[in-house]
């Protein structure tokens, strides 16, 4: 998630957004079950929020074949 305040990223093993930008999971690609995932009040901001699975799994963000979304929240006072 990139932020007003930097960048974020999930840590499933904490179940909580952490400071800097890291793979939340690496390994085979499973059925993602829906999942709340943040349940607060963002201050205000633009904050945009990346989905990606990178199919080579080597370490490294290979372009030519990632696939990815992201979708923009804007929060308003």
């Amino acid at each position: 998630m990139n932020t007003p305040f930097g960048w974020y990223h999930y840590n499933l093993g904490s179940d909580s957004w952490v400071p800097g930008l890291e793979v939340t999971h690496q390994g085979p690609l499973f059925d993602l079950v829906p999942r709340e995932v943040l349940n607060r009040t963002l201050p205000t901001g633009t904050y945009t929020f990346h989905f990606g699975v990178d199919m080579n799994m080597d370490g490294a963000v290979d372009r030519g074949v990632l696939l990815s979304d992201s979708v923009v929240v804007n929060v308003a006072p």
